[in-house]
Protein backbone atom coordinates (compact mmCIF):
# COMPACT_ATOMS: atom_id res chain seq x y z
CA UNK A 1 0.00 0.00 0.00
CA UNK A 2 2.63 2.28 0.94
CA UNK A 3 4.34 1.82 -2.93
CA UNK A 4 1.04 3.03 -4.16
CA UNK A 5 0.55 5.89 -1.46
CA UNK A 6 -2.19 3.86 0.46
CA UNK A 7 -2.41 4.87 3.93
CA UNK A 8 -1.40 1.70 6.01
CA UNK A 9 -4.24 2.19 8.06
CA UNK A 10 -6.27 1.46 4.70
CA UNK A 11 -4.31 -1.79 3.86
CA UNK A 12 -4.70 -5.49 5.21
CA UNK A 13 -3.16 -8.67 5.31
CA UNK A 14 -3.85 -12.25 5.84
CA UNK A 15 -7.66 -11.82 5.39
CA UNK A 16 -9.52 -15.12 4.63
CA UNK A 17 -11.55 -15.20 1.23
CA UNK A 18 -14.45 -14.21 2.58
CA UNK A 19 -13.43 -11.77 4.84
CA UNK A 20 -11.88 -10.06 1.67
CA UNK A 21 -15.08 -10.13 -0.03
CA UNK A 22 -16.73 -8.94 2.89
CA UNK A 23 -14.26 -5.82 3.30
CA UNK A 24 -14.89 -4.94 -0.86
CA UNK A 25 -19.07 -5.51 -0.63
CA UNK A 26 -19.10 -3.28 2.88
CA UNK A 27 -16.88 -0.32 0.86
CA UNK A 28 -19.26 -0.73 -2.36
CA UNK A 29 -21.63 0.81 -0.18
CA UNK A 30 -19.60 4.18 -0.25
CA UNK A 31 -18.93 3.88 -3.97
CA UNK A 32 -16.99 2.35 -6.64
CA UNK A 33 -14.28 -0.18 -5.39
CA UNK A 34 -11.07 -1.41 -6.84
CA UNK A 35 -10.07 -4.78 -5.83
CA UNK A 36 -6.42 -6.08 -7.07
CA UNK A 37 -5.31 -9.89 -6.50
CA UNK A 38 -3.68 -12.53 -8.20
CA UNK A 39 -4.40 -15.29 -6.16
CA UNK A 40 -7.78 -17.84 -5.99
CA UNK A 41 -8.66 -16.79 -2.22
CA UNK A 42 -8.50 -12.88 -4.48
CA UNK A 43 -11.57 -14.52 -6.44
CA UNK A 44 -14.71 -13.99 -4.72
CA UNK A 45 -13.32 -10.18 -4.07
CA UNK A 46 -12.49 -9.75 -7.14
CA UNK A 47 -15.44 -10.67 -8.62
CA UNK A 48 -17.44 -8.50 -5.73
CA UNK A 49 -15.75 -5.32 -6.68
CA UNK A 50 -16.73 -2.62 -9.10
CA UNK A 51 -13.67 -2.84 -10.97
CA UNK A 52 -11.17 -6.52 -10.05
CA UNK A 53 -7.68 -6.23 -11.18
CA UNK A 54 -5.60 -9.56 -11.71
CA UNK A 55 -2.15 -9.26 -11.55
CA UNK A 56 0.96 -10.58 -13.90
CA UNK A 57 1.83 -13.99 -12.43
CA UNK A 58 -1.63 -14.56 -10.65
CA UNK A 59 -4.16 -17.86 -10.67
CA UNK A 60 -5.88 -18.84 -12.97
CA UNK A 61 -9.06 -18.32 -10.97
CA UNK A 62 -7.93 -14.66 -10.21
CA UNK A 63 -7.92 -13.42 -13.66
CA UNK A 64 -11.15 -14.88 -14.28
CA UNK A 65 -12.71 -13.28 -11.93
CA UNK A 66 -10.99 -10.14 -12.45
CA UNK A 67 -12.06 -7.53 -15.24
CA UNK A 68 -9.24 -6.33 -16.30
CA UNK A 69 -5.82 -7.33 -15.69
CA UNK A 70 -1.83 -6.32 -16.14
CA UNK A 71 1.07 -8.32 -17.85
CA UNK A 72 3.86 -6.80 -16.54
CA UNK A 73 4.98 -7.52 -13.03
CA UNK A 74 5.05 -4.85 -9.52
CA UNK A 75 2.71 -2.78 -8.76
CA UNK A 76 3.84 0.48 -11.27
CA UNK A 77 1.31 -1.06 -13.75
CA UNK A 78 -1.58 -0.74 -11.26
CA UNK A 79 -1.06 2.85 -11.33
CA UNK A 80 -0.65 3.11 -15.13
CA UNK A 81 -3.71 1.41 -15.04
CA UNK A 82 -5.98 3.96 -12.77
CA UNK A 83 -3.77 6.71 -14.67
CA UNK A 84 -5.28 5.44 -17.51
CA UNK A 85 -8.62 5.18 -16.50
CA UNK A 86 -8.53 8.55 -15.02
CA UNK A 87 -7.52 10.20 -18.14
CA UNK A 88 -10.46 7.92 -20.03
CA UNK A 89 -12.74 9.88 -18.05
CA UNK A 90 -11.37 13.05 -18.57
CA UNK A 91 -11.52 12.44 -22.16
CA UNK A 92 -15.49 11.63 -22.10
CA UNK A 93 -15.71 14.60 -19.83
CA UNK A 94 -14.02 17.12 -22.37
CA UNK A 95 -15.99 15.19 -25.37
CA UNK A 96 -19.34 15.41 -23.76
CA UNK A 97 -18.93 19.07 -22.99
CA UNK A 98 -17.78 19.61 -26.37
CA UNK A 99 -20.41 18.19 -28.46
CA UNK A 100 -23.17 19.51 -26.06
CA UNK A 101 -21.51 23.07 -26.35
CA UNK A 102 -21.10 23.23 -30.32
CA UNK A 103 -24.53 21.43 -30.79
CA UNK A 104 -26.13 24.14 -28.45
CA UNK A 105 -24.28 26.87 -30.11
CA UNK A 106 -25.65 25.53 -33.46
CA UNK A 107 -28.75 24.88 -32.71
CA UNK A 108 -29.22 28.60 -31.28
CA UNK A 109 -27.88 29.87 -34.17
CA UNK A 110 -30.68 28.16 -36.27
CA UNK A 111 -33.09 28.81 -34.19
CA UNK A 112 -32.17 32.85 -34.50
CA UNK A 113 -32.33 32.45 -38.17
CA UNK A 114 -28.55 33.58 -38.62
CA UNK A 115 -27.71 30.22 -40.30
CA UNK A 116 -30.46 28.82 -42.25
CA UNK A 117 -31.21 25.05 -41.11
CA UNK A 118 -29.71 22.91 -43.69
CA UNK A 119 -26.70 24.52 -43.15
CA UNK A 120 -26.76 23.56 -39.71
CA UNK A 121 -27.54 20.37 -40.70
CA UNK A 122 -24.78 20.24 -42.59
CA UNK A 123 -22.32 21.41 -39.81
CA UNK A 124 -23.37 18.61 -37.23
CA UNK A 125 -20.65 16.33 -38.46
CA UNK A 126 -18.30 18.18 -37.57
CA UNK A 127 -19.58 17.95 -33.75
CA UNK A 128 -18.54 13.96 -34.23
CA UNK A 129 -15.13 15.43 -36.10
CA UNK A 130 -14.48 17.66 -33.24
CA UNK A 131 -15.31 14.52 -30.59
CA UNK A 132 -12.41 12.20 -32.88
CA UNK A 133 -10.06 14.78 -33.05
CA UNK A 134 -9.94 15.54 -29.44
CA UNK A 135 -9.87 11.73 -28.37
CA UNK A 136 -6.56 11.59 -30.47
CA UNK A 137 -5.09 13.91 -28.34
CA UNK A 138 -1.96 13.01 -26.47
CA UNK A 139 -3.25 9.54 -25.82
CA UNK A 140 -7.05 11.31 -24.88
CA UNK A 141 -5.52 13.28 -21.86
CA UNK A 142 -6.28 17.50 -22.27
Amino acid sequence: GRALGIDPADCRGGLSPEDKAAIVEATRAHGPVVMVGDGVNDAPALAAATVGVGVHGGAEAALGAADVFVTRPGVSPVADLLDGADGALSTIRRNLALSLGYNLVGAALAIAGVITPWLAAILMPLSSLTVIFSSTRQGGRA
